[in-house]
């Protein structure tokens, strides 16, 4: 499974530890050196080798593929190598793994272990001045996942609350319930090392999982080829002969008690882990199919950039039908809001709603406008241009000219509020059908951005000529609003309603009553303008905006670009395909993984 999710961020249990007591514990040289050595993480898998096969590994790391090893005896070699090739150069320090995978007859039982670079604050010439800073952010990211055992390698004679990487690790453990210490240097103990060892006197630390004792190779060992048997025997020997650990428990020494707990460390850990492991990995598998569902399928040719823009153009024609139509649902929140036409941050995708409270908006000002012929002060113009326009005939009948004057500046006033609408409705419009535009551009799409500007240019263009056409219109109807005429029988019926309200009188002079007919019949008239503005108005926005505008532009859309021209838009970017195959690789390695842990 560890093998399996290498490149995943899924945290699986692990033994973090040094170089010098990794060789005691596999049996397997790695490099030495002075300085730093360890430049990047080494993962050493220990494994128990099949019966007809030999002692053998295999090694890989990033950019280099695995190879086989059959002589163990070249491990040290093929871990600088990929370390320079990780790193770049002999001297600097990377966060990518080696993964090293031993296989060997006589192992006790199978072992995974991080070694990481020691801390080091004096820098080597050439190397860069943050390589102590570089060090540390490596180790906090290897110890910080709770499933990390942290095996810190100390020498004997040293106080072990000093030591910088159990500080590190207290952050994350501060209970040290999951870090072991191999104490090295042991032949240069110092008094009192038995009492150390089990958590006991001065410069100890009392860990849950305990403290074990090594004897490493010295380097003059290592130069007269002492092997690593050989070194086990004189490791007993001297624990079995210094009588500093007479009475100290077999469990605190040597380095077969240190793998025997290490084995049992990880193999409890895996236990208790594993159930989580494996819930985290089918999340995953989830959030990365439901991530590669939300991609578009790749476009690379002609044929596949009209599919996917014809299926666009299919959503978006759907979606601004339905709100054309008003087939939209109801927002609650929004049901108690007064209507503004200036908020530009409230308006929505609901064109019905919106067409019809901007009418309501309109009409009202319209009405406003028309209303003032109910005004006292009207009285005293309408009875002034009665005597300036006397040209004979009967005092209380005032001639077609008279009312034509009483309307003109009134009509005059309805222009303003009549060509407002129709900039209001194209700019709404406009709007509305980019944000609409937007919602069926495919979110993870590359050509997004690039198609989204040459789809709006083409609205911008339709919506801009609908409201010309719109305007031109408004003003015919304006013009031919400038005379006054009606045959509608309504115009009667409401003057002689407004003639029964009336407060005229017998002793009304005929003047009067001339000019108090006069804007009766003007109130009466004006309620027939109301009413014929507002069911044009309507019918303009509806016929040029909507049906002329609105509803045929999926058919401008789909001519708008040649096969070769939606190809250079909507062609897939490399980027977008590498990042479709690597969730693909993903699920893949974690579907696999997820099937050796159930198989386990």
């Amino acid at each position: 499974m560890r093998e399996i999710l290498h490149l995943e961020k899924i945290a699986l249990p692990q033994i973090v530890g040094k170089s010098s007591i990794l060789e005691a514990i596999s049996g397997v040289e790695l490099p030495r050196a002075q300085g730093i050595c360890t430049r990047c993480p080494l993962e050493l898998r220990i494994k128990r080798a099949p019966a007809d096969k030999k002692d053998h590994a295999t090694i890989r790391c990033e950019g280099v593929e695995e190879t086989t090893l059959e002589d163990l005896s070249q491990i040290s070699n093929a871990v600088v190598q990929c370390t320079n090739h990780l790193t770049g150069d002999a001297i600097s320090v990377s966060s990518s793994p080696i993964f090293l995978t031993v296989y060997k007859q006589n192992v006790q039982d199978d072992l995974t272990l991080i070694d990481l670079p020691g801390i080091v604050r004096a820098q080597e010439k050439g190397q860069k001045p943050t390589v102590y800073q570089d060090i540390v952010a490596l180790i906090h990211k290897c110890v910080e996942p709770g499933s990390a055992i942290v095996l810190h390698v100390i020498p004997s004679c040293v106080d072990f609350t000093t030591s910088e990487s159990i500080q590190i690790c207290q952050q994350y453990d501060p209970r040290y319930e999951r870090q072991i210490i191999a104490v090295s240097k042991i032949d240069k103990h110092d008094q009192g090392i038995g009492d150390k060892l089990q958590g006991v006197g001065p410069g100890s630390i009392a860990f849950s999982l305990g403290c074990v004792a090594v004897l490493n190779r010295k380097q003059e060992e290592i130069d007269a080829n002492i092997s690593f048997e050989e070194m086990r025997r004189r490791e007993q020997d001297f624990f079995r002969k210094n009588p500093a650990f007479k009475n100290v428990p077999k469990e605190y020494l040597g380095s077969y008690e240190l793998v025997k707990k290490l084995v049992s460390v990880q193999q409890n850990r895996i236990r208790s882990t594993l159930p989580i492991i494996i819930e985290q990995v089918k999340h995953r598998i989830e959030l990365a199919r439901e991530e590669l569902k939300r991609f578009p399928s790749a476009i690379l040719t002609e044929n596949d950039a009209r599919i996917a823009f014809i299926e666009i153009l299919r959503s978006y024609r759907t979606a601004v039908e339905k709100c054309a139509k008003g087939d939209y649902a109801i927002n609650t929140e929004k049901a108690g809001e007064t209507f503004d036409p200036k908020a530009r941050n409230k308006w929505d995708e609901r064109i019905a709603f919106h067409l019809k409270m901007i009418g309501k908006e309109t009409s009202n000002q319209i009405q406003q406008i028309l209303s003032q012929f109910a005004s006292e002060k009207q009285r005293g113009i309408t009875l002034k241009l009665i005597e300036e326009n006397y040209g004979g005939g009967l005092p209380n009948f005032p001639t077609f000219n008279i009312i034509q004057q009483l309307y003109q500046p009134c009509h005059k006033k309805l222009e303003r509020p009549c060509k407002e609408l129709v900039v209001w409705v194209e700019d709404y419009i406009t709007c509305c059908l980019m944000y609409i535009l937007e919602s069926v551009l495919p979110k993870e799409a590359a050509y997004k951005l690039s198609l989204g500007q040459e789809l709006s240019k083409i609205i911008k263009k339709t919506i801009g000529t609908s409201k010309e056409k719109c305007m031109e219109h408004v003003q015919q109807m304006l013009e031919i609003e400038e005379k006054v005429f009606t045959v509608n029988p309504q115009y009667m019926n409401t003057f002689m309603e407004l003639k029964k309200q009336s407060t005229t009188t017998t002793t009304t002079p005929n003047s009067d009553i001339a000019a108090h007919d006069a804007l009766l019949g003007l109130r009466a008239y004006c309620s027939i303008v109301h009413a014929r503005i507002n069911d044009h108005l309507s019918q303009l926005c509806e016929y040029w905006f909507i049906r002329n505008g609105v509803l045929i532009l999926d058919n401008k859309l789909n001519t708008a670009l040649t096969p070769s021209e939606l190809l250079k838009v909507m062609k897939e970017l490399p980027i977008l395909e590498q990042r479709r195959n690597d969730l693909r690789r993903t699920i893949d390695a974690m579907e696999r993984a997820l099937a050796a842990a159930e198989a386990e």
